[in-house]
């Protein structure tokens, strides 16, 4: 049976592969820049520059996120407040006037450009000073031309098999020896998350290494350290092919598109996101809207048939009707780069067995 998705298994050939790449090369068009282990350790970094900056500590955060984006305002005392994206991500609602010194942070969700919150926030900034934090960890391959932004964060973890690896950059020099702050004391998960991607490597059975990475999963989410990239994930980083990496999302992607574009019984039932996709956006996986009353049904289904659908997010905030019905109603297909055609066929081939059950 095939599986497809899921966590990125860590392969014997990659670690004994060569190196095709510096970890400096990542970074070579930025001065102002620092690796850390995880995407909420860079905003909090980020946060502590901002300290220096005399900035307000008010922040406004799009209402469909991931806890552990909010987890850092929290432990830094931020007043939170929230905006709506809207019923589809891309009409946002609830977005503010007043924003002198303060932080607004806004989401490239799935690998494509915010292009609405991009254009609104041009507007704002030709009006008043706030500062601006782009978060990027969705669209870590995606290349977008915006100046605008005081820091930008990336995240590879769920792009790659490294276990940690996030990246903050700066527009300005930072005053702050961020740095120094950094320790390596995450050596609980980075063992889990190791461990867990080579046994998934080896076997099919979920028993022998899902366990291990869920267990670690929760240890990072329990608090908020701040560490520095493990060397382990800088090897693993060094020695992958980014190039092969960007062809086949966009080429897995492109072809479960066309493949439910063409099947008219499916789209009776859910509706993508995105239909179309930029020469410079690489996407993270393939979101869809369904049915809320079906989601958890379908994801069940394919589970059974070795199919791994991520949900991004459940989330928090509940003020707004709109975010939280994407909350309950969006499932991630995937598409990443370990999958060929015969991947994409199978998935859509037991998207199609689910409603035919469903409609008997």
């Amino acid at each position: 049976m095939l599986r497809v998705g899921g966590d990125m298994e860590i392969d014997v050939p990659l670690l004994l592969s060569d190196k095709k790449r510096s970890i400096n090369d990542i970074t070579r068009e930025h001065y102002h820049y620092v690796w850390t282990g995880t995407g909420r350790s860079a905003i909090f970094l980020a946060l502590e520059e901002l300290e220096m900056r005399e900035v307000e500590k008010t922040a406004y955060l799009p209402a469909y996120i991931c806890d552990s984006v909010i987890q850092p305002f929290r432990e830094k005392n931020y007043t939170i407040h929230f905006y709506s994206m809207g019923a589809d991500l891309k009409t946002p609602g609830n977005l503010p006037e007043g924003l002198n010194n303060v932080v607004f942070l806004y989401v490239h969700y799935f690998g494509f450009e915010n292009q609405e919150i991009k254009k609104w926030l041009e507007i704002e900034k030709s009006k008043q000073h706030f500062f601006i934090i782009e978060d990027r960890v969705q669209s870590a391959f995606s290349e977008f031309d915006n100046d605008m932004s005081d820091f930008k964060i990336y995240s590879y973890r769920k792009f790659t098999p490294q276990p940690d690896g996030a990246l903050l950059i700066s527009k300005e020099k930072m005053e702050k020896d961020l740095d120094s702050l950094l320790t390596s004391d995450e050596d609980d998960f980075l063992l889990g998350q190791v461990e867990g991607k080579l046994r998934r490597s080896l076997s099919m059975n979920e028993n022998e290494f899902l366990p291990l990475l869920k267990y670690s999963e929760s240890q990072l989410d329990s608090r908020l350290t701040l560490s520095r990239m493990s060397e382990f994930s800088i090897l693993l980083m060094e020695r992958m092919d980014f190039e092969q990496l960007i062809k086949k999302r966009r080429g897995n992607w492109l072809f479960l598109n066309e493949l439910i574009e063409r099947d008219n019984f499916i789209k009776k039932f859910l509706e993508p996101i995105f239909t179309s996709i930029l020469d410079n956006e690489v996407p993270l996986g393939f979101p869809i809207f369904i049915n809320a009353g079906l989601r958890n049904s379908l994801r069940q289904f394919l589970i059974s048939h070795n199919i791994f659908c991520p949900i991004h997010w459940t989330i928090s905030e509940k003020k707004f009707t709109d975010d939280v019905n994407i909350s309950s109603s969006i499932l991630t297909i995937p598409i990443d780069q370990r999958m060929n055609k015969e991947h994409i066929l199978y998935v859509v081939e037991k998207i199609h067995e689910f409603f035919l059950e469903v409609i008997k």
